[in-house]
């Protein structure tokens, strides 16, 4: 009995994750946009795995939005964590590194490109 029980829990949740999928993907579609979606990166020295957010995050991004661009922040990340970055970015979207000391000034510029 049980298992019937937890079955029906499992089949509720998919149905709702379908659903709010499907919402989801709709209203993606239906909008007019005028502008293309910025995913923000921060790069420190403090962030263990970038190759998880890159997986994690920017990919799926990506896929879902073709015209998405990335700005990776570099907040003193070294160079070995950098070339992991740019490697993982090869197959992806459009994307620029830029230092935060540089950012306030250009973010305006960059976003405009965009």
């Amino acid at each position: 009995m049980l298992e019937y029980r937890l079955l029906l829990l499992f089949a509720a949740c998919a149905a709702m994750v379908f659903i709010s999928g499907l919402v989801i993907v709709k209203f993606y579609r239906g909008t007019v946009r005028s502008s293309n979606p910025v995913i923000v990166v921060p790069l420190a020295p403090e962030t263990e795995d970038p190759e998880f957010i890159v997986r994690s995050c920017v990919y799926p991004a990506a896929e879902s939005c073709p015209d998405a661009f990335v700005l990776a922040v570099d907040l003193g990340a070294d160079t070995e964590m950098l070339r992991v970055f740019e490697k993982l970015m090869e197959r992806s979207c459009p994307y620029i590194i830029i230092k935060a000391g540089e950012l306030s000034g250009n973010v305006l510029e960059l976003l405009k490109k965009c």
